[in-house]
C-alpha cells in the first residue's frame, strides 16, 4: 500500500553483491535474495512517502519524498538515514554484502528518472557502502567520513580505536550542529551511524538476534535522550554494546583457533608421512593468519607460548620414539623436527630433566621424576 501525501522526488538504489558469492549456488541465491528484498520492500511500505520495488539484478529501487532543501544538511541526513535502515534490513535477512547509491533531489517524474540514474552512477563511481551522487557541505562531509571510519575500524576488529573514534564523532556532531540541533538532527545522524556499525558487525558474523536487540536498545535510548550529555552517553552505550558483540564473537573464534592448533600438532606428530619441517609459520599459513597473531592468540587462550607448546609436544613424541631401541638419537631428533641432535638433547634435558640417552636406559624412573620436575612446570 502506497502512503504518499507528498510526491517522490528522490531515488535510492540498493544492490546486493551476489555474483561471485552465489555463482555456484543459484538455489540458495534465489531464496536469500528474495527474502531480503521482500523484507526491505515491507520496511519501505511501513513508512510514509517511501515506496520500493525489487529490480534484478540491481536489487532494490526506492523512491521517496525528501522534504529538505537541496544541498541542506537535513536533506542529506534524511537520505542517509533511510539508506542505513534499508541496508540494515537487507543484511539482517541475507549474508550477502549490499551497497546503496543515492540520487539527487529532483522534481517531477522525469526528474525522478534522472535521480534513479544518478543513484546507479554513484554505485558505479564509488566503492563506498553508501555512495551519494551529490556532495554535501564540508562540515557534514567531515562527519560522514568520521562515521565511516568508525565502521571500518569495527569491521577490522580494531575495537579500542573504533570506540575512541566513536567518542570523537559524538563530540564533533555536537560541535557542528550545536546543542539545539543536536536534540533533533544530531540524534538522527547518530542513529544512522549506529546503523552502519551494526551492519559492519553483522558482516563479521555477529549473531543477528543479539545484534538487533543491541541496535534497537541503542536507537531507543538515543531517541529518548533529553540533553546533549544524555545523547553522548546513550551513543557510547550503544557503541559499546555493538563492540561487545564483536568481542564475544572473536573470543569464541580465538578459542577455536587455539583448539585447531593443538589438533594440527597432534595430527602432525601422529602422521609419520608428513615432512619433518613443522613450524609456527607453517601452522599460521595453514590457518591463513600471520605467525605473530597466531602466537598471540594461543598465548591468550592457553596461558602458554606456542613455541613452548611445540617444544613440549616434540618432547612427548621423542619419549615415545626413544622406547624403540632400533632408532638412534639422531633419528629420533630428526623425526621430532630437530636438524641438530645436540640442540634436541639440550631441549629434552631442559623439559624432561635428563638426556635422551638416560631416558632410554630407564624411561620409567625419569617419567616419574619429570612429573614433579621441569616438565610439570610447563
Amino acid at each position: 500500500m502506497l502512503r504518499f501525501n507528498r510526491p517522490p522526488n528522490r531515488s535510492l538504489v540498493a544492490k546486493l553483491e551476489w555474483q561471485e558469492a552465489y555463482a555456484e549456488k543459484p538455489g540458495r541465491f534465489d531464496v536469500k535474495v528474495a527474502a531480503a528484498l521482500r523484507a526491505a520492500e515491507d520496511l519501505c511500505g511501513e513508512m510514509e512517502n517511501v515506496t520500493a520495488c525489487s529490480m534484478r539484478p540491481v536489487g532494490l529501487c526506492v523512491f521517496f519524498h525528501d522534504a529538505g532543501k537541496p544541498g541542506h544538511a537535513a536533506s542529506r541526513l534524511h537520505a542517509h538515514h533511510l539508506a542505513n535502515r534499508i541496508l540494515f534490513c537487507l543484511t539482517e535477512h541475507c549474508e550477502l554484502p549490499a551497497r546503496i547509491g543515492i540520487g539527487g533531489r529532483r522534481a517531477g517524474w522525469e526528474g525522478l528518472r534522472q535521480s534513479y540514474h544518478e543513484a546507479c552512477g554513484a554505485l558505479l563511481r564509488s566503492n563506498e557502502t553508501i555512495a551519494e551522487y551529490r556532495k554535501g557541505d564540508a562540515p557534514l562531509t567531515e562527519l560522514f567520513v568520521l562515521a565511516q571510519e568508525v565502521a571500518q575500524l569495527l569491521a577490522g576488529v580494531r575495537l579500542a580505536e573504533a570506540r575512541q573514534r566513536a567518542a570523537s564523532l559524538s563530540a564533533l556532531v555536537t560541535e557542528r550542529y550545536g546543542a539545539r540541533a543536536m536534540l533533533s538532527t544530531g540524534k538522527l545522524f547518530l542513529c544512522s551511524a549506529l546503523d552502519s556499525l551494526s551492519v559492519a558487525a553483522r558482516g563479521l558474523g555477529c549473531p543477528q538476534e543479539a545484534l538487533a536487540a543491541a541496535h534497537h536498545r541503542g536507537v531507543t535510548e538515543l531517541d529518548g535522550s533529553a540533553t546533549v550529555l544524555d545523547i553522548h552517553e546513550a551513543w557510547l552505550r550503544a557503541v559499546d554494546a555493538v563492540i561487545e558483540q564483536v568481542r564475544l564473537l572473536y573470543a569464541g573464534k580465538q578459542q577455536k583457533v587455539a583448539e585447531r592448533i593443538k589438533q594440527l600438532v597432534q595430527e602432525y606428530f601422529r602422521d609419520r608421512s608428513l615432512p619433518r619441517t613443522f613450524s609456527i609459520p607453517a601452522i599460521a599459513a595453514s590457518l591463513g593468519i600471520s605467525a605473530g597473531r597466531l602466537s598471540r592468540i594461543f598465548k591468550q587462550q592457553t596461558g602458554e607460548t606456542l613455541e613452548g607448546f611445540l617444544m613440549r609436544s616434540r618432547t612427548e613424541l621423542a619419549k615415545r620414539l626413544l622406547l624403540d631401541p632400533v632408532s638412534s638419537i639422531a633419528e629420533v631428533a630428526r623425526q621430532c623436527g630437530y636438524s641438530d641432535p645436540a640442540y634436541f638433547s639440550r631441549v629434552f634435558r631442559k623439559l624432561q630433566g635428563c638426556s635422551p640417552r638416560e631416558f632410554r636406559r630407564n624411561p620409567h624412573a625419569f617419567t616419574q621424576s619429570a612429573a614433579a620436575g621441569p616438565a610439570a612446570s610447563q
